[in-house]
């Protein structure tokens, strides 16, 4: 199974106009929509926050502290598209919304929302979907999310995945999932997806519980045929997050993501990772 030696040798980062009062008048970059921060040129400066810890969205290779990834990227087109300067900044998921909150960074990229429109913060329009998903074996007779219950399954820790099946915000909203985890025969839980679907290729589970860009890139890359199940256990959605909806900062931003998601540009840097099928679940306004 060499594409997981693949996977698991990547080192990890430590790391549209809803939300944002976005005006069609408002063109991105003009005087008054710059940040407020500039570097020793005097160009303005945009400083995002990654919190995302993990291949395809940011990475770094060996031990370089360059970071990679399509989130990396899509700032980066991001500032370019408004004549901004980026400056990309590691922060720890434990800590981002005080980063955030505290005026550390100016927003997070990566941010996950559900759609609910519940977000503490204000929000670009999602751009990607990462909602949460089970795979099985193309050949398996599972087909529904009830057709798990009494099986094994596994998912990696420290995942969206494991928390859609085990966080209890207290107000009933994830009952369901909750419900569906007990009902397993067991859920296991592995230090990534690497180990997952290894298992899930040898047999040894029936299902692995995973976000769907890594269900879409085990599926194109493992040597056992995968299938998706249908219906999500959890949407969920990737979009940038701001303190403040109201700043200029905040419009432009979302007002440059939905250029790029309409000219072309985001999906151009998806297929820079082409072996995680990015195209496929990238967010694109309707022709």
């Amino acid at each position: 199974m060499k594409f997981w030696n693949r996977i698991a040798a990547i080192l990890l980062c430590p790391v549209l106009l809803a939300g944002c009062g976005a005006s069609a008048q408002e063109a991105p970059g003009t005087a008054d929509s710059v940040p407020v921060h500039t570097d020793s040129s005097g160009a303005p400066v945009l400083r995002v926050g990654f919190a995302q810890d993990s291949a395809p969205y940011c990475y770094s290779i060996g031990n370089s502290q360059e970071m990679n990834g399509f989130d990396v990227e899509l700032a980066e087109a991001l500032c370019e598209d408004l004549g901004w300067t980026l400056e990309a900044v590691r922060v720890s998921p434990e800590t981002q919304e005080a980063e955030l909150l505290s005026g550390h960074i100016d927003c997070l990229i990566g941010w996950s929302d559900d759609g609910s429109g519940d977000a503490p913060y204000a929000l670009t329009a999602p751009y990607m979907d990462q909602s949460v998903v089970a795979v099985v074996q193309e050949d398996s007779s599972l087909y529904e999310l009830k057709d798990l219950i009494g099986m094994t399954s596994v998912t990696a820790d420290r995942s969206p995945a494991l928390d859609a099946l085990i966080y209890d915000p207290g107000d009933g909203s994830n009952d369901r999932n909750i419900q569906l985890a007990a009902a397993f025969y067991d859920l296991y839980v592995e230090p990534d997806y690497s180990s997952c679907f290894q298992q899930l290729e040898e047999d040894d589970i029936e299902s692995v519980i995973a976000e769907r860009s890594f269900a879409l890139y085990a599926q194109k890359q493992s040597e056992v045929p995968f299938r998706i199940l249908e219906e999500p256990i959890k949407t969920d959605y990737r979009t940038i997050a701001f303190a403040d909806g109201e700043s200029a900062v905040c419009r432009a931003v979302s007002e440059s993501l939905a250029h790029l998601l309409s000219d072309g540009t985001a999906e151009m840097l998806s297929r820079h990772f082409i072996s995680w099928r990015l195209e496929e679940i990238l967010l694109l306004p309707e022709e």
